[in-house]
């Protein structure tokens, strides 16, 4: 049977290739055989290379070296200046200061807001001419109790529209913006107000803020005793925390916030407890 007549298989092609090599190598002449993926993976490397090298020439360029330098010190002045221009609005590195609390500042915190009545020592206290962190006074002002009550006063509003059967998820986000809306209205009154009594009461926003949003540790609470005690506990809860809250803020006005005032009350405090001492008059000099 003619060769020629046979089909082309693989075996066959491999053979013929084998004897084209074969032929070649007598001939003195090596013609490898590279399959056209293997040179394309050649000349990809080869470009690869060449890229790299181009990338070195580059970055060993001095003009390349001043041009990267120059557009990183001025993403590092841009930034600086961004920061400076929000700190002069959001003063970020002191909002940091009303969070440094911990678990036994809470505690004594909670204490103070609950039961005034016992805490005797009002004063702030000062590190070089600047109030210490909360952490280390219990007189001092946080965000922290404040944030924590506020997002408790909204999820248990949530509680009570459950328990009514009336809860969806908008009522969480009415609640949440309608808390908001009423505690900027109350910081915009108290600044408002402090500013057209004349009244120099050293108190910053933030200061403010925590002040105004100590009262939902009160709500938190009395809104618990109705859920838990019906309607005579909730009324009896909110007078509570309502007096406790309006002594809280007398106290830290008039005596740990307004230094004049301090000085009169303690003044007129220490005549009074002498005019009890010698109703008379005697034993003064003159």
């Amino acid at each position: 049977m003619d060769n020629r007549s046979q089909p082309l298989t693989h075996d066959r092609l491999a053979a013929d290739e084998y004897e084209d090599a074969n032929s070649d190598a007598d001939r003195g002449t090596t013609v490898p055989h590279v399959p056209a993926d293997h040179e394309q993976l050649r000349k990809r490397r080869q470009d690869d290379a060449a890229g790299r090298e181009e990338g070195q020439e580059l970055w060993s360029d001095p003009l390349a070296d001043m041009a990267l330098k120059y557009g990183s010190n001025l993403a590092v002045r841009s930034r600086e200046a961004m920061d400076r221009g929000i700190s002069k609005y959001f003063p970020i590195d002191k909002l940091k200061c009303y969070f440094a609390v911990d678990t036994v500042y809470v505690q004594n915190k909670l204490k103070v807001l609950l039961c005034p009545y016992t805490h005797k020592n009002w004063d702030l206290r000062f590190q070089k001419g600047e109030p210490v962190a909360p952490k280390f006074d219990v007189n001092a002002p946080d965000l922290y109790i404040p944030t924590m009550a506020f997002l408790t006063y909204v999820l248990e509003a949530g509680l009570v529209y459950g328990t009514q059967d009336r809860f969806c998820p908008d009522v969480l986000w009415t609640r949440t913006n309608m808390a908001l809306t009423w505690l900027l209205v109350e910081v915009l009154l108290i600044t408002l107000g402090l500013y057209l009594a004349a009244l120099r009461v050293p108190m910053d926003i933030p200061e403010i803020v925590a002040y105004a949003g100590y009262k939902y540790v009160g709500i938190v609470l009395s809104v618990l005793a109705g859920l838990l005690l019906g309607r005579c506990g909730y009324y009896v809860a909110l007078l509570w925390n309502s007096c406790a809250f309006l002594l809280f803020m007398m106290y830290v006005v008039l005596l740990a916030r307004w230094p004049v005032t301090r000085c009169a009350c303690l003044h007129c405090f220490k005549h009074s407890d002498d005019e009890a001492e010698d109703p008379a008059g005697h034993g003064r000099g003159g």
